[in-house]
């Protein structure tokens, strides 16, 4: 049963009243939020692995460099010597606060197929109620495309 179907209870789906709805929508969002705190307690846990991937254009050994390297050599005859980047901290806290930071930009990034299937049922919830107004359609759009932009930002 979907959480529409646990909210309606013994109601028809065209009976619910606004504090239903909201009811919904906030058993909604407290889920999505949840997935999202979960997933990024898993990035905090891998992090090594994260950064490994994050990081990985800092080291000539990146695929890109090598296939140039290649190129350049292929078709100039030289070879590009190998190059590092050093990474630094400015701040005292800044290590921490930046595995913090990514830990919750990819929480976002792995729970947003979860956060845009519940927006998709909640919104097709409403729409089979058949108030297909354009303020319906507004917030639909509005919310589609919130949860992009935090999919993009992270």
């Amino acid at each position: 049963m979907t959480n529409m179907g646990q909210a309606i209870g013994n109601t028809q789906i065209g009976e619910m009243s606004f504090w239903e709805h909201l009811d919904v929508l906030r058993a909604s969002l407290i889920k999505i939020a949840i997935t999202t705190v979960l997933c990024g307690i898993v990035a905090f846990l891998f992090k090594e692995e994260v950064f490994s991937v994050i990081l990985a254009p800092k080291s000539d050994t990146f695929i890109t460099y090598r296939l140039f390297s290649h190129i350049a050599e292929w078709t100039t005859g030289t070879y590009n010597p190998a190059f590092s980047v050093q990474l630094i901290n400015t701040g005292l806290a800044e290590q921490f606060v930046i595995h913090m930071k990514t830990s919750i930009y990819i929480g976002f990034l792995l729970s947003s197929p979860y956060s845009i299937c519940c927006s998709i049922s909640y919104l097709l919830h409403c729409m089979k109620m058949r108030r297909n107004t354009p303020c319906v359609w507004w917030a639909a759009g509005m919310r589609c495309s919130f949860l992009g932009y935090c999919s993009v930002i992270s």
